[in-house]
């Protein structure tokens, strides 16, 4: 198959694509074990995480159009999530190509997290300048730094649904970080100062933020559901994005989830079973093998994260194996 390439012409890049290439024993091992139900993918950057996502993207797929032709429910329904629009385009690129053989059997949707919803409740997006400008305001008589407490404020609305906040009072401040201390007073007078009048302003004004369109998706009463869904890079999605993947998920779909805390962009971090989602034994994978970076840039990556603390979802470049 040729190489795919994508132009961006606004600013005259050009992103060429991978050709495919025989997948590794370990992606092998992964791609056979996929199966209903949620499973994680972890591994460090380069490890090929996407790349083995995709691969049981094809599988997946094909193992359920199989079983909907027999039972007469063809199309499948078909959703990858990823981050950003340039990982979007990648991913479009290589996973149509990877889905070539069941494009008559299959509606496959490619998109951001953000875009999709947005797609899916027919609507434009928010003016989150205007919600931003707003909750920078409310932070700025707050006893910490306004860029820490916006941060934090949009942290906590992204992790927990709006019936829940006062959990934030008492939960771990899990991919958010222990530094700065925010102590139970500390944390109930941002619920007061700053968390409540930030939404009494938004019902009052008719204003949104990204947070209220994932709560929208959220609550939505899904026209369809998805039979099979990729969610890559999902260390950047909130615990509330989360969730809505999994609302309009079917029942019985497979889910396939691509993750490494230690490349988290943004403090959005959700356990997987607040998220309301359960991963079962056996179905949590790692690729350790590393084919993108060579040891030297392994080696200074390792440098670079030094005193770096990962928790289970986290791999850091090991040179040894790279």
């Amino acid at each position: 198959r040729p190489t795919w390439t994508v132009r961006a012409s606004r600013w005259g890049i050009e992103m060429r694509v991978l050709r495919r290439v025989p997948p590794t024993p370990e992606q092998i091992a992964i791609v056979r074990r996929i199966q209903t139900g949620v499973s994680l993918i972890r591994g460090a950057a380069g490890s090929g995480k996407t790349t083995t996502a995709l691969l049981a993207l094809r599988a997946a797929t094909g193992a359920t159009v199989n079983q909907f032709r027999n039972d007469g429910r063809l199309p499948a329904n078909v959703l990858v999530l990823t981050y950003n629009n340039s990982l979007r385009s990648y991913i479009t690129a290589v996973a149509e190509g990877e889905m070539a053989d069941y494009a008559d059997d299959v509606r496959l949707f490619i998109s951001t997290f953000d875009r999709w919803a947005l797609d899916t409740l027919g609507r434009r997006g928010p003016d989150s300048w205007l919600a931003r400008q707003r909750l920078v305001a409310l932070g700025a008589a707050f006893p910490r730094d306004t860029a820490f407490v916006k941060d934090e404020v949009e942290y906590l609305l992204g992790r927990l649904p709006p019936e829940r906040l006062e959990d934030y009072l008492t939960m771990e401040r899990t991919g958010r970080g222990a530094s700065p201390a925010m102590p139970n007073a500390v944390r109930m007078q941002l619920l007061e100062e700053v968390v409540h009048p930030y939404s009494a302003w938004k019902r009052e004004s008719g204003a949104e933020d990204f947070n209220d369109i994932a709560i929208e998706m959220l609550e939505a009463c899904p026209e369809f559901r998805y039979d099979v869904v990729v969610i890559d890079e999902a260390q950047d999605l909130s615990g509330n994005q989360l969730r809505a993947v999994m609302r309009h998920a079917a029942d019985d779909a497979t889910v396939m989830i691509v993750t490494d805390s230690a490349q988290r962009i943004y403090p959005r971090g959700s356990p997987w079973g607040e998220a309301g989602i359960v991963i079962a034994p056996g179905r949590s994978f790692r690729l350790s093998v590393n084919y993108r970076n060579t040891r030297q840039i392994a080696n200074l990556a390792a440098c670079l994260s030094t005193g770096l603390t990962t928790d289970d979802d986290g791999s850091l470049p090991d040179p040894a194996a790279c």
